[in-house]
């Protein structure tokens, strides 16, 4: 007992305080120091909600409570101090009660448009589930450390609160049961009983390290700083189809494609075609011009490396003659002609292009250039290439006729991507990874569902009616911004007009909704509001109020009456005398 006694007097000391507040100061210096140095602003704002700087503000809210316990602050004489005292308090409680339960956001709604959610950058757990046939709604902030942010001020105080679970209204349960600070979503072929699916080619690639890949009908993956550009995938239901899927894949062409009908493809070998003539399906055209390396306003350089070959044709056709410029790697929106006919120069990337064909019989044959013999490739045998470039070994592990491409959500080994969480709905549902963009828990019966966002549910649905911009007469320049709006809560039976304004917030379900931006200007009409949810604001209004009296009253006391009374003290003889007579 006699240990805690000096304890409580030790931190309610007067020179505890002078300590405190000179900590204090020197903390804030150097977090300014910071914010001066550095040119990520972000950082300072970070440290100012770090373990030492909050515990300083925290030892100081105690030091001033327990200074207060003595009788001697209540007494008249002592109420300015007393004041200034009570108002710092009010401050720091205020500000802890909005840092721990306090909310920022954006909200933009077009005009016409209606919004129950605002935009905020913390991930938002949200369950939507039903109640007697009704939906309802609920969002929880998602703390780094995984925990679910609390409440109410109980749960948060208490050191034994599961703060990784929050109860519904319906009566389920949802807990975080891990945090994955670093996700990826890895897509993975599983085989299609239907048989609808594309086929598709599993591949184990070694270029600095292993990795595998799945290869669906004619996709491809492009490598670089190996010995091998490209890998193409390619299905081959009959073995007369492979010649061309060859060609297509290692030959330069001209392809020729009529809107409603097959393509043609006409083989072509550049430099020595141009000025050439071609006659297909009604159509004529001439290589006027190819460029290995096609620059705006450059000459043709045949000697250049083929990085961006294009080609200029002139077409004749059966109702028009047109100039065409098309690239081999991209499609150019200047390559139809009026009847919808396209135009496209196609040839193999520069590099090696390795070609993979399957078959049904589950037979896999690689293609290395258009001429070579093909190699019937086993399961699991390597091949190797270091031509040049770094080497590449590449075998494939599976092929699957018909498949069905799923996503998966995994740990990120590189830390690049963005947080993940493991979410249970209920103590006997299924347990689903979520991050803001993939995934959904559902409890066991279905009728709750939880996801992951950056969307947190208002309470209330707001429909923006006008935004409205005055000006001052015969100026561009504004002197008001606001938007008019219908409010519909699910109390009301109907919507009511409400009037927003940046210094006349709009206040619902506990939350300020400021004018921040608009656009007045048809036909985009919209407006933004900064949506801001403060419960420590009347305490901190409160304590400023307090605090400024009492200064007001102490420095008007100390600097003002008394000196005053002093003064008129000496003036007057008589009341000296008679003082001291009463002495």
């Amino acid at each position: 007992m006699r240990l805690i006694n000096m304890l409580v007097q030790i931190a309610a000391a007067r020179g505890t305080t002078l300590i405190l507040m000179v900590v204090a100061a020197v903390e804030m210096g150097i977090i300014t120091f910071y914010e001066a140095a550095d040119t990520d602003d972000t950082k300072p704002y970070y440290l100012y909600f770090s373990w030492w700087f909050s515990g300083l503000l925290i030892l100081v809210w105690v030091n001033l409570l327990l200074q207060m316990r003595r009788a001697a602050w209540w007494r008249w004489k002592k109420i300015p101090l007393t004041s200034i005292h009570v108002g710092f308090l009010l401050i720091l409680t205020g500000a802890y009660l909005t840092h721990a339960f306090g909310l920022d956001g954006r909200l933009r709604i077009s005009e016409g448009d209606s919004r129950d959610l605002f935009h905020v950058t913390e991930p938002v757990l949200t369950a939507e589930f039903d109640i007697e046939g009704s939906p309802h709604r609920r969002s929880f902030i998602v703390e780094p450390d995984g925990d679910l942010k609390s409440e109410s001020i109980l749960q948060l105080l208490n050191p034994f609160a599961d703060k990784s679970s929050m109860e519904l209204d319906n009566g389920e349960t949802i807990s975080i049961i891990e945090s994955i600070e670093s996700s990826r979503i890895v897509e993975e072929a599983v085989s299609d009983p239907s048989g609808r699916g594309p086929s598709a080619l599993t591949l184990e690639i070694e270029l600095q390290e292993t990795r595998r890949i799945t290869l669906q009908n004619w996709q491809k993956v492009s490598l670089h700083g190996g010995a091998l550009s490209q890998i193409v995938h390619a299905a081959a239901p009959e073995e007369k189809e492979i010649p061309d899927i060859v060609k297509s894949v290692f030959d330069e062409y001209i392809e020729i494609r009529p809107e409603g009908k097959p393509e043609v493809r006409v083989p072509v070998k550049l430099p020595g075609d141009l000025d050439r003539e071609f006659s297909v399906e009604g159509y004529t055209f001439r290589i006027v011009e190819y460029h290995p390396d096609f620059k705006v306003g450059a000459e043709p350089d045949l000697s250049a490396p083929p990085v961006n070959p294009a080609v200029r044709l002139e077409v004749d056709g059966p109702d028009e003659s047109k100039a065409l410029i098309t690239f081999a790697y991209f499609q150019h929106p200047g390559n139809r002609l009026q009847d919808g006919t396209t135009f496209r120069y196609g040839r193999p990337e520069q590099g090696l292009t390795a070609l993979f064909v399957s078959g049904q019989d589950e037979r896999v044959e690689l293609y290395t250039s258009g001429d070579a013999e093909p190699k019937v490739i086993a399961r699991d045998e390597p091949v190797r290439f270091d031509e040049e470039g770094a080497p590449v070994t590449v075998k494939w592990i599976s092929f699957l006729p018909s498949v069905e491409m799923v996503q998966r959500l995994e740990s990120d080994p590189g830390g690049d991507g963005p947080p993940a969480y493991r979410v249970r709905v209920g103590e006997s549902g299924e347990p689903a990874l979520l991050r803001t963009d993939h995934g959904v828990a559902v409890a066991k019966d279905g009728r709750t569902r939880v996801f992951l966002s950056h969307a947190y549910d208002l309470g209330f649905t707001l429909t923006l009616d006008n935004a409205v911009a005055k000006h001052w007469q015969g100026s561009r320049i504004a002197r008001a911004y606001y938007s008019l709006a219908k409010l519909k809560t699910p109390d009301d039976p109907e919507p009511r007009p409400v009037r927003i304004e940046t210094n006349a917030p709009l206040f619902r379900n506990g939350f300020r909704l400021y004018q921040t931006s608009m656009d007045p200007q048809p036909p985009y009409r919209w407006s933004e509001f900064e949506v801001a949810r403060d419960p420590g604001y009347p305490l901190v209004a409160a304590g400023f109020l307090i605090l400024s009296a009492g200064f007001l009253w102490f420095f008007g006391k100390k600097f003002v009456w008394q000196p005053l009374r002093r003064r008129r003290s000496r003036s007057d003889p008589e009341e000296v005398a008679e003082g001291r007579a009463v002495a």
